[in-house]
């Protein structure tokens, strides 16, 4: 079977492989340096006069969405220089012979890593192609200006240079064509590295999944007594997973600032997906490990590690916000929830439903009902609530005393995002309904 091995042409073209895995500054790393100075100087250039300016509103906006998206890329390389002892250690996860248990059944862990290399190698090579494809298209637009008959400015960003540079429009687009190749090579360095290590470290998670289903069928392959066998089997599987663990704590520590500061890339959500998903498969595989057969010994220490898996690993954004799947899915929901709510004053509330009765947010992350605090002051509209007449006496055929009465019936559980029967409608629970409030 032919080795499949993450392809590192990519992470060399500005030298962040030889930087961080290979940890040495060749004379490539230096030069990609001094390139990266020149970026982050006319980065900072242009963004202070693109503040200082005084510039109109929708000039200042197009500069400022420019210029800030390409200072992004030169906050996450600065940041991965500063991290680079702990990027170092986390791409141990890229070697084949990382984990013990591969040499428990070779071909179905090379298997393993064939496909969660190539998945590596897929995703990079997508993305590589996608942001070249779009900085090609911009860089060619100053020729297509010119087709056009506009042929006095060269620029491809909306950039501020001196006076005396205004008779040079070849350098001003050569230059700003190397400022925008270079751009897109440090935003897809710094996306497909977290990728890669995400990838990887799931196919690390899927072979030691593998590994522990599949002991007492190694152990039975192996010379010697089955439950002899089984216990070393176990052994090793045991310490694999606890340097899984700790890459994955690792990892959170690296990111988690990042993604505070980007908690809503859909790029790292995606990847986080998979890292937890198959950390929770490992619950799963040691009930799978034959322990019904093996030694009293062998039965206590997978009963140790089931305690530890039943909690899946994941990685959060500043320590308090989980980055998975349901909860970027819970911010967008919580955000166009936010579009439905308009604030009153304290004299209407007569008027209202405030959004904490409303609303019950135990069903809700930590990151749900801190947004639900927020937005305690903000109130639903009464007419928004289906079938309540003035008086709060009759809501589909049930008698109410007071308004008061009618909110401490409403469900407390959580919120059913997916079963609204019409956008902007909240419903109160009724004959087979399934007792949640609805909104979308």
């Amino acid at each position: 079977m032919k080795e499949v091995d993450i392809d590192s042409r990519y992470f060399r073209a500005i030298g962040l492989w030889q930087f961080v895995v290979g940890y040495e500054a060749t004379s490539w790393v230096l030069f990609n340096f001094f390139l990266g100075c020149v970026f982050l100087l006319n980065i900072s250039v242009q963004l202070m006069n693109t503040l200082t300016g005084g510039y109109e509103f929708s000039l200042f906006t197009e500069k400022l969405s420019v210029n800030l998206t390409v200072m992004e890329s030169a906050i996450k390389i600065i940041y991965y220089c500063a991290k680079r002892r702990k990027l170092y250690g986390l791409s141990q996860c890229f070697r084949r012979d990382f984990l013990i248990c591969r040499s428990h059944d070779r071909e179905a862990g090379e298997q393993v890593l064939n496909a969660g290399f190539s998945s590596v190698n897929t995703v990079t090579k997508g993305f590589v192609v996608m942001i070249f494809t779009t900085v090609g298209l911009w860089n060619s637009f100053p020729f297509l200006r010119c087709l056009t008959g506009d042929c006095s400015k060269w620029n491809i960003m909306p950039s501020w240079y001196p006076e005396a540079m205004d008779g040079l429009p070849a350098f001003i687009y050569i230059f700003e064509f190397f400022i925008m190749v270079f751009c897109a090579a440090l935003l897809y360095n710094v996306n497909c590295f977290f990728s890669a290590l995400a990838l990887s470290l799931s196919s690390q998670f899927q072979l030691l999944t593998k590994s522990f289903s599949s002991i007492e069928k190694n152990a039975e392959s192996r010379k010697g007594y089955k439950i002899y066998n089984m216990d070393v089997l176990l052994r090793e599987c045991l310490i694999d997973h606890q340097r899984l663990l700790r890459l994955a704590k690792e990892m959170e520590d690296m990111y988690n600032p990042i993604f505070l500061f980007q908690m809503l890339t859909s790029t790292f959500t995606i990847c986080l997906v998979l890292v937890q998903l198959n950390t929770g498969k490992v619950h799963r595989s040691l009930y799978e490990s034959g322990w019904a057969s093996a030694s009293h010994y062998f039965k206590k220490n997978v009963l140790i590690a089931q305690i530890r898996t039943i909690t899946p690993e994941y990685l959060s954004a500043g320590k308090f916000y989980a980055v998975n799947l349901a909860s970027f899915t819970q911010i967008i929901l919580l955000c166009r929830l936010s579009r439905h709510l308009t604030p009153t004053s304290p004299s209407s509330t007569d008027q209202v439903v405030p959004v904490v009765d409303f609303f019950a947010s135990s069903g809700l992350s930590h990151l749900g009902k801190w947004y639900l605090v927020l937005l305690s002051r903000s109130t639903i509209p009464r007419q928004d609530v289906p079938e309540m007449n003035q008086s709060y006496q009759i809501v589909r055929g049930v008698r109410y005393r007071s308004r008061a009465s009618f909110l401490q019936s409403l469900p407390r559980a959580p919120l059913a995002f997916l079963h609204s029967p019409s956008p902007g409608a909240c419903t109160s629970p009724g004959p087979g309904s399934t007792g949640r409030a609805s909104l979308l």
